[in-house]
């Protein structure tokens, strides 16, 4: 009993000595719909990986430091403070807090479902809210750019076969 009310006691010590931790969670529902424009595989049909993969994307560098530029963190006299302390401005801005805040992040695909969680703890109610919605808006603009991207080499491509097939013509 006494080891009990000791073990007790020291848990709500450390609980109550401890700051406050706000968690703030978001979810995205992936789309699995083949697209229409660039006849793309249906991700539904894609290996059984593909929700860890776009779990994988959302903690990846380019979605942290977008989500970073979303925060809006350079211009915060604070923010730049503690980058040149910590880095002595070695290491891109962008990125310093990308790894910052990835540390702080947590991304859960749902078993059986097409729904992927980012929660974001902090000590500040309003931070982790902002911050789990910029991740969130960061992968989505990245996602969009992830497709894209293939179809504007493609167009790219096909531009430069229609003037060298337009020129043999009208020779």
């Amino acid at each position: 009993l006494a080891l009990f009310v000791l073990v007790t006691g020291a848990g709500i010590a450390y609980l109550l000595t401890q700051p406050k931790q706000y968690v703030a969670e978001t979810s995205l529902l992936v789309e699995m719909r083949p697209d229409p424009a660039l006849g793309a595989l249906s991700p539904s049909l894609a290996p059984p990986g593909y929700m860890a993969t776009q779990g994988e994307v959302i903690r990846s560098e380019r979605v942290a430091a977008r989500a970073v530029k979303i925060l809006g963190v350079e211009r915060s006299a604070g923010a730049v403070a503690q980058w040149r302390e910590a880095t002595a401005a070695k290491i891109p801005l962008e990125r310093y807090f990308a790894d910052v805040l990835k540390g702080s992040m947590l991304v859960e695909p749902l078993s059986s479902s097409n729904i992927i969680e980012i929660k974001f703890a902090s000590p500040d109610p309003l931070f982790a809210q902002a911050a789990a919605n910029a991740f969130a808006q960061a992968y989505l603009d990245v996602s969009v750019e992830l497709r894209i991207a293939p179809a504007r080499q493609s167009a790219s491509f096909l531009e430069d076969q229609v003037k060298t097939l337009r020129a043999n013509l009208e020779d």
